[in-house]
């Protein structure tokens, strides 16, 4: 064979390896040997948020509950998320506003990603508005919901995730206090965390809510859902905001009411609150989202000449995609396991077995937890241990609760009390120990520090126990011996058609 041809085989073959090197590259096959640690740094965090939010505000304006536009929403997000795979369940409701407007009814809509554990990160927001086109409130926070549903549809994740799409949010958070009441015990153990996105875009400041406040004593528990995420906001570029200690109804860093985590936080469920706002108005509450000028009383949300994407994006455009990108990646980082979660998160959820249980009773041979800072532990729910399986109208729901229980769940209640008697002891400790809200916010911080430095979280050791990914390092290094070897052959070619050249010039 002619050293030319041998020259142009070589190079066809170099183009090509170098060709299948970058395909593999894109896939992510080689991000092992970049070191990669921000796996989804490349996404574009906020861009269909923004699309849908823009959706819900052009097309379904005035989506109050009980309305055609809020039924005709519905309609639209169950094809939309039915489309990526997911099997779309409703919870039913029918109550009086707390707020005094009047009777509603609705449905909301929960559909869940199976992911490698039963434990369960629930993500919510609600789609129905009040008396506008509801662009920020909170088209911002279904957007976000929407965004990463539709991201993890076909991935594998560490947890599983519930998505929760609650109606009646604004007369009174009656779509979610409806699903919590219809909740088996066993399903609420499951939750790790509730995280509730709502108005995210147009305020000033992108504001973090976490932590159950005990007004009695004065205490916070759950606090580590709030020093994980600022951990994740850090290392991501993410300023997110405490809002002041200017009101006595909400402590800081805690916003128990006032949208869909609240019935989960009264449940002593952890939680994380997402919202956009400024808090120095006159009210001083959220109510007040900025101080533009162009905002009468800083109030943008159920006002009908500001919460319109038609205005919010005349002057507020660039905020809206900065929030909605920050916050849809947190979401995303957290349902990846990229955000620490204790082990004392886990302590009180068991795992569900093949066959199906008569009851959900506690393990008295299984070894306690370590143990952790007072502050840290959980006041547990006093909701009665039940079978009774979720259901999709309110009145089925208040039935199961009030089935009548087994000789076997009476011996479990008394168990149940005897927990309790021990947690208020706990908690009275607290009391003593800890008396200003500051001060014991500062204490959990540095006891979670503490706890994730000294555990491992449960994505870690998914991720230890499954070790690095070696199908994709032995790949990139196959490939990369093969370009070397290829280029070396390549060299080797050149040279000796050059000499082979040398020889010819000389005869």
């Amino acid at each position: 064979m002619k050293y030319g041809m041998k020259t142009k085989l070589a190079t066809a073959a170099l183009s090509l390896v170098l060709a299948m090197a970058m395909i593999l590259q894109g896939t992510g096959l080689l991000g092992a040997l970049g070191g990669a640690s921000k796996v989804y740094a490349d996404e574009a965090f906020g861009e269909k948020a923004y699309e849908y939010m823009k959706k819900l505000s052009q097309e379904y304006s005035f989506r109050i509950s009980t309305t055609p536009a809020n039924a005709d929403c519905r309609a639209w997000l169950k094809k939309l998320v039915s489309g990526w795979g997911y099997k779309v369940s409703t919870c039913e409701f029918a109550a009086d506003s707390t707020h005094g407007w009047g009777p509603f009814s609705g449905e909301s809509l929960i559909f869940d990603k199976k992911g490698n554990s039963d434990y369960m990160l629930l993500i919510c927001a609600h789609y129905d508005g009040a008396w506008s086109p509801a662009c920020d409130d909170n088209g911002s926070g279904v957007g976000v919901l929407l965004e990463n549903a539709e991201r993890v549809a076909k991935m594998d994740l560490p947890y599983s995730v519930r998505f929760a799409l609650f109606d009646g949010e604004e007369p009174g958070c009656l779509g979610s206090t409806a699903y919590v009441a219809s909740l088996s015990q066993e399903e609420m153990d499951r939750i790790i965390c509730v995280i509730n996105v709502d108005s995210v875009a147009a305020g000033d400041n992108l504001m973090i809510y976490s932590g159950n406040y005990h007004d009695d004593t004065k205490t916070f528990t759950e606090m580590w859902p709030l020093t994980s995420m600022m951990e994740l906001a850090d290392e991501y570029d993410v300023k997110l905001s405490i809002h002041p200690e200017v009101n006595g109804q909400w402590p800081t860093p805690t916003k128990m009411t006032g949208s869909d985590h609240a019935a989960f936080a009264a449940a002593g469920k952890p939680y994380i609150y997402f919202e956009a706002s400024n808090w120095m108005g006159g009210d001083w509450d959220n109510m007040y989202q900025t101080d533009s000028p162009l905002v009468e009383n800083g109030k943008i949300m159920h006002n009908e000449p500001y919460d319109n994407i038609e205005f919010l994006e005349a002057n507020f455009k660039d905020r809206i995609q900065k929030h909605l990108k920050e916050v849809s990646q947190l979401v995303y980082a957290t349902m990846i396991g990229h955000m620490n979660i204790p082990k004392e998160a886990f302590k009180d959820i068991v795992e569900p077995t093949t066959e199906a249980p008569t009851e959900t009773v506690k393990d008295p041979t299984v070894a306690p937890t370590d143990e952790v800072p007072e502050t840290q532990k959980p006041t547990e729910p006093t909701k009665e241990t039940t079978t009774a399986q979720e259901t999709t109208a309110v009145e089925e729901s208040s039935s199961d609760v009030s089935t009548e229980t087994s000789e076997a769940e009476t011996s479990t209640e008394a168990e149940t009390t005897t927990e309790e008697e021990t947690t208020e002891a706990e908690t009275t400790t607290e009391a003593e120990t800890t008396t200003e809200a500051e001060t014991t916010l500062e204490d959990t911080t540095t006891a979670q520090e503490t706890t994730v430095e000294e555990t491992t979280t449960a994505s870690e050791e998914k991720e230890n126990e499954g070790g690095i990914n070696w199908i994709a390092i032995l790949i990139a290094v196959v490939i990369l011996l093969l370009v070397g070897f290829l280029i070396f052959l390549f060299a080797l070619s050149m040279i000796q058609e050059r000499r082979a050249q040398n020889r010819r010039d000389k005869k």
